[in-house]
């Protein structure tokens, strides 16, 4: 059955710092690129389930003073073998500049179904590119490289259980405007639990945690989702709600993420 992905986000705000940025933004795009995963997550593992070779996914994002539309392709050519390409475009208005952001590709290993043992295992490596402006809001403009595993099991027929971990390498450095020293960007490290109770309206509960440098954010997600709107067609409506948010530099505002979306595959 011949589907296409477009999940739509829609948000309270973003997590942004203050109008007045003195260094580079790296800790708010990685976090920014983490967000985008766990909202993802779901139709990462539908998908690798699904048995199709290709689907696509689309979020927009709105918050604000900073709007996304994050573009997806999914290929998936032979049994166990993934591969991702995705295309941010940003609108900050603290600079007041629309444009690309950092554009990435990932390449994945993955295997088991929910109802096996282990469940469904997915081992993703993902490139970010340089693509993204650092001096107008757009991105970091620097090479990152994440790590991923991503976990997905039936526990009965009607729960299943969800984890991720990640780790992301972050190579560049700037130079500090008022010292004029020259600082290498700090590695993020992130995670998921998560589990989901199945039925016709099926409800889908997360905890996450992302760090690096001085910034730490966790958060709290809820979300509902059915199958009876569209047929065979996953509508979902959900929230994020923030625990904690601390920032050793900057003043952040704790925000809340609201989003639907709606997923499919085909071929």
């Amino acid at each position: 059955m011949k589907k296409i992905t477009l999940a739509l986000l829609a948000s309270a705000s973003l997590l942004m710092a203050s109008d007045h940025h003195e260094e580079p933004n790296n800790e708010l795009v990685t976090y920014q690129t983490f967000t985008n995963d766990i909202i993802d997550n779901t139709n990462q593992v539908e998908f690798v389930n699904s048995g199709k070779k290709m689907g696509a996914t689309g979020i927009v994002g709105v918050g604000d003073k900073h709007n996304i539309i994050d573009l997806a392709l999914r290929y998936q050519p032979i049994d166990h073998l993934g591969f991702d390409i995705r295309l941010p475009i940003q609108d900050n208005d603290f600079t007041d500049e629309t444009g690309i952001g950092d554009a990435s590709v990932s390449v994945n290993y993955h295997f088991g179904q929910f109802a096996d043992t282990f469940g469904t295992n997915i081992f993703t490596f993902r490139y970010k590119s340089t693509s993204g402006d650092e001096d107008k809001g757009l991105g970091t403009g620097e090479d990152a490289y994440t790590l991923t595993y991503t976990m997905a099991n039936e526990i009965t027929d009607d729960v299943r259980f969800y984890g991720l971990l990640t780790y992301t390498m972050n190579p560049g450095e700037y130079t500090d405007s008022t010292t004029g020293t020259v600082i290498d960007y700090d590695d993020s490290y992130a995670g998921m639990l998560g589990a989901s109770y199945e039925s016709t309206v099926s409800t889908n509960a997360k905890v996450t945690y992302f760090g690096q440098d001085d910034l730490s954010v966790s958060d709290f997600w809820i979300e509902l989702s059915t199958k009876k709107v569209i047929p065979n067609v996953p509508l979902a409506i959900g929230v994020k709600i923030p625990i904690t948010n601390k920032d050793d530099n900057y003043d952040y505002d704790k925000t809340y993420l609201f989003y639907l979306s709606v997923s499919s595959f085909f071929f």
